[in-house]
């Protein structure tokens, strides 16, 4: 067994966890910084490479340190969207690949769905981070993705339609209902 500690800055304290030495994890929580989004886990203080759940499983006692984001600016370079009732709709995810965060809030509007071919063919995406406000997820949003092992969907979520989640080459992937 091995110690995880997590660095949250001015963010919400997050108590230690005690782990399996060389298996991958789950956080359970996230932190909370007034005015910033959770922009993800990261392995190093300087905040330069992101932690991703099944390749930096830990071998030794380690510190995940926790990257936080603001502005619409920083958003708009990885998604399309469209805003509806002060609601955040994400139409196409144009990111370079990897890591991907989709924020609870964007300028203080709640980012509430994916929609319809958001992630299609994407083979290039590692891990997921679902904000806590998503509350839907549409029709083929992750159509025939690869790259990624888990995706874990929040409580938040009301509604995923059918085939949400639709690969058409082999992907050994699951999705975690929170």
């Amino acid at each position: 067994l091995v110690e995880v500690s997590f660095e949250t800055y001015e963010g919400t304290a997050i108590d230690s966890m005690i782990v399996r030495k060389g298996a991958p994890f789950h956080i359970p929580l996230r932190p909370y910084l007034e005015g910033f989004n959770f922009g993800g886990w990261y392995t190093d203080p300087d905040l330069t490479e992101p932690w991703v759940m099944y390749d930096d499983v830990p071998i030794e006692d380690m510190t995940l340190y926790a990257r936080y984001i603001t502005g619409l600016d920083w958003y708009i370079n990885d998604f399309d969207f469209y805003i509806e009732n002060n609601n955040i709709y994400l139409t196409e995810y144009i990111g370079l690949g990897g890591h991907v965060i989709i924020p609870d809030f964007v300028d203080g509007m709640p980012v509430v769905s994916i929609e319809s071919f958001t992630f299609k063919d994407r083979n290039d995406l590692t891990s997921f981070i679902l904000g806590d406000q998503l509350k839907s997820i549409k029709t083929r949003a992750f159509d025939n993705v690869a790259g990624f092992s888990e995706i874990r969907v929040p409580g938040s979520v009301e509604f995923i339609e059918e085939s949400a989640f639709h690969i058409d080459i082999y992907n050994d992937f699951s999705v975690v209902f929170e």
